[in-house]
């Protein structure tokens, strides 16, 4: 593929309604957003084809005039696109060769139906809609792309149909990098705050190191997982600003790990605490939306193999200046804590796997739209 087709390639991402079809409602929550409707969707399964119960990565992807969902398969070395009722294709990954992905995808990211970002902890790949590599890069400094609830979630994001965004640790400072395609090289890098209750990064809270980083309108959006304020920078100006973005249901910020460093009490803690999960937007409401993860009191709840499970999962809905205009607690042991979910036009999808819930057979998954005024 010629540069040229490669950047018309990546210069085009549509968003289209999606559809729904059994839908129910949640009780009112605020005077904003009247309630939630709630439509479940159950894919037809395929022989030849290993469903997952839950994609931890996944995100919409453009289908033709409709959008699917591309989650990957982790057992297959896979990306399955699946409608809301059966499947669409699979992208088959190779792990070795000229079109190798040689680690575990922990970002994906599609512009078009035929460029598709994916980075391994090893590189970068744009690829196409059948595997092919386009191109590839490497990033010298760590980076922390991650879709993980006892640490962090930051994706990638495309600006100027020329510059991946990605975040990066420099000793212990954080930054977006923006990877100019054309040019083959960091042009700009931009660096993030603090948590604002951590300014000076000496607080430890155990494995929530990093911050969450998302990108929307035009905006480099981040937030720690340990507290509930948010905060953006403008992609064009570099322009800052903060927003508090409480939960009238959880703590909203956390007390500091000050216990050894070992790996069984820092999961303990992460347990024990609210997180906070990474900001996403939903253009056709025009509302941003996260999710947000209850502690639970783990001398209680004695088997750790459910306890991520047991706890509380809501979702809060926000306006353009991050205020808080509907919040609702979801039920409880049917959804995946294990950030489950990815957002599309006009809601977010979650996946139906847990396992002190009803046993699913075939991949399910809940689309809960907010109803407005």
């Amino acid at each position: 593929m010629t540069p040229k087709l490669l950047y018309l390639h990546c210069a085009l991402m549509a968003f289209v309604m999606f559809s729904c079809n059994k839908s129910g409602t949640t009780d009112n929550n605020t005077s904003i957003i009247d309630s939630l409707e709630i439509s479940s969707k159950y894919i037809q399964p395929v022989d030849s084809i290993q469903f997952l119960q839950s994609y931890n990565l996944s995100c919409s992807y453009p289908c033709g005039d409709s959008l699917a969902i591309m989650g990957y398969n982790y057992r297959t070395h896979a990306l399955d696109i699946f409608s809301d009722s059966t499947l669409l294709n699979k992208i088959q990954l190779e792990h070795h060769g000229e079109n190798g992905i040689l680690g575990r995808p922990t970002a994906i990211m599609p512009i078009t139906r035929d460029s598709i970002w994916i980075y391994d902890q090893v590189a970068f790949y744009l690829i196409d809609s059948q595997g092919k590599l386009l191109y590839k890069f490497k990033e010298d400094r760590s980076v922390f792309l991650n879709a993980n609830y006892a640490k962090q979630t930051a994706v990638m994001g495309w600006y100027d149909n020329d510059c991946l965004l990605y975040p990066v640790d420099v000793n212990g400072r954080y930054f977006v990098e923006y990877y100019s395609l054309k040019q083959k090289k960091i042009v700009k890098e931009v660096e993030l705050d603090g948590a604002v209750c951590n300014r000076n990064g000496k607080n430890s809270y155990g494995y929530m190191t990093y911050p969450n980083v998302s990108f929307a309108n035009n905006k480099i959006i981040y937030n720690y997982p340990y507290e509930s304020n948010i905060q953006t920078i403008e992609l064009s100006t570099g322009e800052k600003q903060e927003y508090k973005a409480e939960s009238k249901f959880t703590d909203n910020t956390i007390n500091p790990y000050k216990r050894s460093i070992n790996s069984v009490e820092m999961l303990e803690y992460a347990w024990n605490n609210v997180h906070f999960f990474d900001v996403a937007y939903i253009p056709q409401v025009e509302l941003y939306v996260r999710f947000i993860l209850d502690g639970i009191d783990v001398k209680k709840h004695k088997d750790r193999d459910s306890v991520v499970d047991a706890r509380k999962l809501y979702v809060s809905f926000m306006d353009k200046d991050f205020n808080v205009v509907g919040e609702f607690p979801l039920k409880e042991k049917r959804y995946s804590n294990f950030h489950g979910w990815c957002v599309f036009p006009r809601g977010i999808i979650v996946y139906v796997d847990n396992l002190l819930g009803e046993a699913q057979d075939n991949l399910v998954f809940d689309i809960l739209a907010p109803v407005l005024h």
